[in-house]
């Protein structure tokens, strides 16, 4: 397997070329962020048009919806031994969701494993590793030799890339 190198070219010759070349990237970044400032402004006011419209109906549906499905629990029989009606402009029904484990009061998912180990139920609760990053960075860090060379012996190593940017000088947009 050969590797080859991509040879890195530019048209830009001088400092006077890279001053109009990112001048030409600033002008192009403003216009970008011009066009987003007016289409945002647009998409504003088409949303604020049909805001209280949607309103509207999304109080007028939940109401019927309410209806309906009251209607379903008080008319289980309506359902046989389905879970779904069809029906001409739709179909209602009950899903049966996903089970899930549902804690005594006062337990949350974070205390759960505690609490499970204070009822003896231990075989209920696992216990998560996690690489602690922070420490492998600060070990790297310090550049002393103790526990970094078991880390760097592991294959674990710190790497930072360096990235190239152009950051444009913000102007006031017309």
């Amino acid at each position: 397997m050969s590797r080859t190198t991509k040879k890195i070219t530019s048209s830009i010759r001088t400092r006077e070329e890279l001053e109009t070349a990112v001048g030409e990237y600033a002008k192009c970044e403003y216009r970008k962020a011009a066009l987003k400032a007016e289409m945002e402004e647009r998409i504003a006011a088409i949303r604020a048009e049909y805001e209280e419209p949607k309103a509207l109906l999304d109080v007028a549906a939940g109401q019927i919806y309410d209806d309906v499905c009251n209607y379903a629990q008080l008319n289980p029989g309506e359902f046989g031994d389905k879970k779904s009606i069809d029906l001409l402009h739709g179909t209602i029904g009950f899903r049966t969701g996903t089970p899930k484990v549902v804690w005594p009061k006062g337990v949350t998912d974070k205390t759960a494993g505690a609490f499970l180990g204070d009822m003896r139920l231990d075989e209920f609760a696992r216990v998560v590793w996690e690489a602690d990053k922070e420490k492998i960075l600060r070990e790297f860090a310090t550049n002393e030799p103790s526990q970094s060379a078991e880390l760097t012996r592991a294959g674990i190593s710190v790497r930072q890339d360096e990235r190239f940017y152009i950051q444009v000088k913000e102007e006031e947009i017309a």
